[in-house]
């Protein structure tokens, strides 16, 4: 998962496409949940609001939710109810194949793992979120504690005011503490948007070298903020990959 000018872009792993087909395809009661299948030719989505998959490099896919797509409110909702599904999706896939291999020494492996959920707004905690973190990407935040995020304030700035962009006049004083994240002691995140305390975090642990964390949402009631908060996680993704030498 990756942000650029607001932009949200998620990464499937070489073979997660196929994984999905099936799912859909072998799973009565996936079907009957999540009534679309993933399109390179096409938007795709229970509401459609995912633009068609691209091939990367590796033999992956990626696709993307623009912040042009994010402006509109109506979009938004759609957006945030189509994402919900599909992590659900890779979440039941995650479940059903991590039996299945037992990673080797020095292999790449999931260092994050995105949960949300998405009802009727405006309502308490219709936008929530949860986000895992893998013992690799703990044990390396562990080691960064203390430090603010690179990269996640100025991401979650241009996205929101991509958004509203009059918020430049009228809030000017609470970009100063919203918008960011942080990385509190035991290398606990901790993200903040707008809003009335708006934010993810959990209480700071230590932790063993093989238990990673888990840290989940607070007054998140909106598409925005819930969209918002993606864009900090996937800076966050981005940065941790790159400081592992992840491809």
């Amino acid at each position: 998962m990756d942000s650029k000018g607001g932009d949200i872009t998620f990464y499937l792993t070489v073979g997660t496409f196929d994984l999905i087909k099936e799912f859909l395809n072998d799973e009565v009661a996936a079907k009957q949940l999540f009534l679309f299948d993933p399109s390179a030719e096409e938007m795709w989505g229970n509401k459609y609001a995912f633009f068609p998959l691209h091939k990367t490099e590796d033999g992956g896919h990626s696709f993307s939710i623009t912040l042009k797509d994010q402006v509109d409110q109506e979009k938004r909702k759609e957006i945030c109810s189509d994402l919900s599904n599909f992590l659900n999706i890779l979440e039941l896939i995650g479940r059903d194949e991590g039996g299945k291999h037992t990673a080797k020494k020095g292999e790449q492996i999931q260092l994050f793992s995105l949960s949300t959920i998405h009802l009727d707004e405006p309502r308490l905690g219709g936008g929530y979120l949860s986000f895992s973190v893998s013992p690799e990407a703990a044990r390396f935040l562990e080691q960064q504690s203390g430090r603010t995020i690179p990269g996640v304030h100025e991401a979650m700035k241009a996205h929101h005011l991509g958004i509203f962009p009059k918020d430049k006049e009228v809030r000017p004083l609470e970009f100063l503490g919203g918008l960011v994240g942080t990385i509190r002691n035991h290398g606990t995140l901790d993200f903040k948007t707008l809003g009335n305390c708006a934010c993810m975090g959990a209480m700071p642990r230590e932790a063993t070298e093989d238990e990673g964390s888990f840290i989940d949402a607070h007054n998140v009631d909106s598409s925005w903020q819930q969209l918002s908060l993606i864009v900090g996680l996937a800076t966050t993704w981005k940065w941790v990959r790159d400081e592992l030498g992840y491809k």
